[in-house]
């Protein structure tokens, strides 16, 4: 796991079980970073200074990619684009540039304190809450255009997520100190969780997701078609063999990037009279 301390001024991380902490970056003052598991990277914001940056997931390396921002939010990643985005709560606007920071672009702009983003890559959809008294849930194209208030009358909302798999949109109200769900259409609203204190931030457990699951083998004249589940933008490994007791799998594709939610490829060189599969998720 990884974190940002902002009084200590650190980046840090740890195993999930809380053992063998460890300073990667003294400095900036960041907060929640997000992770690029496949690339080795990692990218956070620096409210203070306007800066977002880069850096390995062990700490090296690291390059401010983008100044001049104002007050910026948790950046989200858009790994099969290759984009990076983030709210600008001072500007009320929301940018996107390349992950090497080059080519940035204002998608939305005259945004009343734009907070925090997510998004849903496979859709071509972004979503983020307007944080104040009588904020609102908004929604997106990906490149800016599109725009739609799907949720109205918020009290404070500030973190949002997103069940793509399941059609839903999660967010916390801080002033109203409840957690909301609704429809990725808007509608459907429903208060989940009530009675908190100030409630900032989202996170979903989709486990069905974490390991992929390989829900179809068919066989056709073209060849067998192996589908599974998958998490966007993170790598998967597809093998074969001939006897599901070997220990030595062939690769059938060494690495692929899903870029949607169910992924699909196609054996059209199975001659054995049988043949295994299993999907394995990359680091």
């Amino acid at each position: 796991m990884y974190w940002g301390e902002l009084a200590a001024a650190t980046m840090r991380r740890a195993n999930l079980d809380g053992t063998k902490q460890k300073i990667l970056i003294s400095g900036p003052n960041g907060g929640s970073p997000a992770l690029d598991l496949s690339g080795g990277q990692m990218y956070w914001v620096v409210s203070s200074s306007g800066n977002i940056h880069r850096a390995n997931l062990d700490g090296s390396g690291q390059k401010v990619l983008v100044t001049g921002q104002n007050d910026p939010h948790a950046p989200v990643l858009d790994l099969v684009g290759g984009k990076i985005y983030w709210a600008n709560f001072g500007n009320g606007d929301i940018r996107r540039a390349n992950l090497d920071g080059t080519g940035r672009e204002t998608l939305v702009s005259g945004l009343a304190n734009s907070s925090l983003l997510a998004l849903d890559v496979a859709a071509g959809k972004m979503y983020w809450t307007v944080q104040q008294a009588n904020g609102d849930i908004r929604r997106a194209n990906l490149d800016g255009t599109g725009m739609e208030i799907l949720v109205g009358n918020q009290n404070t909302p500030t973190g949002i997520a997103l069940d793509p798999s399941h059609g839903y949109v999660y967010w916390a109200n801080f002033g109203g100190g409840d957690i909301r769900r609704a429809n990725l259409d808007g509608s459907g609203e429903k208060i989940l969780v009530k009675g908190l204190s100030g409630p900032v931030m989202v996170t979903l457990d989709l486990s069905a997701l974490r390991l992929p699951n390989t829900k179809i083998a068919m066989h056709s004249d073209s060849g067998f078609t192996i589908n599974w589940s998958a998490l966007i933008g993170r790598a998967y490994r597809v093998q074969f063999s001939t006897n599901s007791s070997q220990t030595d799998w062939a690769n059938l594709i060494s690495r692929v990037t899903a870029t949607n939610t169910t992924m699909t490829t196609v054996d059209s060189t199975a001659t054995d009279p049988q043949r295994f599969y299993r999907v394995a998720l990359l680091p």
